[in-house]
């Protein structure tokens, strides 16, 4: 299935996937390291704060000073988590946003292929049905489609005509109602391909542009 995502469509559209791809690849890591960020400051934070609560029970085992030192920095380390946090909040609503644009992007190609597969079956049904009903016809006789015919044949010739004519209208029937579902394939197949394109232009081109300036804001709070 992955690699019939780049092969079954235009070079372009190939190319604008492989950018999902990689984009996304990149989001989910961005993604990940600034979660690590955070909680590694959360973490340090609270094992001061503990450790400042500890101090403060058995004063009398330190230094003052280390009383001091301690509660400057534990308090330092929260407010710089809580700031991180604060900082790297929007950016990580918008990372989250457009990561959920990139999951609509590949769930609307899965649709549009699935819809291509379906026209592409009842494209080659219609097919053979045409083959078939061609068949069906030159196997009739002339006088089965003159409706001015008033030739007379025996009972054997005239079941064995009437049979070749039900069958021939059979197959005829079968290949109007097929090419009648193959007309409603085919605009829905459009539809879902252009919905799915439209919906693959905005990630590579706004999406990709949102998440650089994204991973600059991410990368310069953390760093």
């Amino acid at each position: 299935a992955g690699a019939k995502a780049f092969y079954n469509c235009s070079p372009q559209e190939a190319h604008c996937r492989k950018l999902l791809v990689h984009q996304e690849a990149l989001a989910g890591v961005v993604d990940r390291y600034m979660q690590a960020v955070l909680f590694a400051l959360d973490d340090i934070a609270l094992a001061h704060e503990t450790l400042r609560a500890g101090l403060h029970q058995a004063a009398d085992l330190v230094q003052p000073g280390w009383l001091e030192h301690v509660d400057a920095l534990a308090s330092s380390l929260r407010q710089g988590a809580e700031e991180g946090r604060a900082m790297l909040a929007a950016a990580a609503t918008e990372v989250a946003h457009i990561r959920g644009r990139h999951r609509e992007a590949v769930q609307l190609a899965s649709e549009a292929q699935a819809a291509a597969m379906r026209r592409q079956h009842y494209e080659e049904k219609v097919r053979r049905l045409r083959e078939d009903l061609t068949k069906a016809r030159e196997s009739l006789g002339s006088a089965a489609l003159d409706p001015d015919d008033r030739r007379g044949s025996g009972l054997l010739s005239k079941s064995l005509n009437q049979r070749k004519t039900n069958n021939y209208d059979l197959k005829q029937g079968q290949l109007c109602r097929n090419e009648e579902k193959l007309t409603r394939m085919v605009e829905l197949h459009q539809n879902a391909h252009a919905s799915s394109l439209r919906s693959l232009l905005f990630c590579v081109t706004f999406g990709r542009q949102k998440l650089q300036v994204m991973f600059e804001e991410i990368l310069r709070c953390c760093m």
